[in-house]
């Protein structure tokens, strides 16, 4: 019995090493897109960066901008899950469990929200700029945190649920937007254990001056 011939286009590869491939090709993006504007990086790059070829950036991904979305949906999905183990707990939401499952994410790719403001501050036709939109905010998780805010007894009387939605959002990016030189004079290093503790303070921080006195 012969075997069939390999598809066109298809690698003739076992599947682990074809889910490698497709590994390198998002660490390659994500290393990539971090460091120069998505205009300037071009598949060649990406795929020998990745120690690939052009092809298999059309085979896992169909394109630049493909790989480009698959590379947020593999960072934000998870996080996003997360979000929503945090606002749908038995006891109420636990806001330090978002900023703790935030800053586990981003402790390990700190170059990322950089990139994110970067892209967002790209006019509203841009191509990535959408992408981004999709992945991170037209997410059931971002409107069940709206939701969340919006719940009677969660917020302190008087406090605006948008605008605390604005603090907790900068509790979560900012600090992963200090110039390294800001860091270096006051000795901030982004590592684990310091982000550990950030979370605990921002959480506590935006109990007392967000969240009711009988709220999480």
């Amino acid at each position: 019995m012969t075997s069939s011939p390999n598809p066109a286009g298809r690698p003739r590869q076992s599947q682990g090493q074809g889910s490698e491939v497709r590994q390198r090709l998002l660490d390659a993006a994500r290393d990539q897109f971090a460091r120069r504007p998505y205009a300037k990086v071009s598949t060649r790059e990406l795929a020998a960066a990745a120690q690939s070829n052009i092809g298999m950036i059309r085979y896992y991904f169909g394109s630049k901008a493909g790989l480009f979305e698959a590379m947020f949906a593999e960072l934000f999905h998870p996080l996003m899950r997360q979000f929503s183990e945090q606002l749908m707990g038995r006891d109420g939401v636990s806001i330090e469990g978002i900023i703790r499952a935030y800053y586990e994410v981003m402790g390990r790719h700190p170059d990322l929200p950089r990139l994110v403001q970067q892209v967002m501050s790209l006019g509203s036709d841009d191509q990535q700029r959408q992408i981004l939109t999709r992945a991170m905010f037209q997410s059931d998780q971002m409107a069940a945190l709206d939701r969340a805010l919006a719940r009677p007894g969660l917020l302190r009387p008087g406090v605006d649920p948008q605008l605390a939605k604005i603090s907790l959002m900068g509790v979560l990016v900012f600090p992963f937007l200090i110039p390294q030189g800001i860091k270096q004079y006051n000795g901030i290093e982004l590592t684990p254990p310091f982000l550990r503790r950030l979370a605990r303070h921002q959480a506590a921080m935006l109990q007392h001056g967000l969240l009711a006195e009988n709220a999480q």
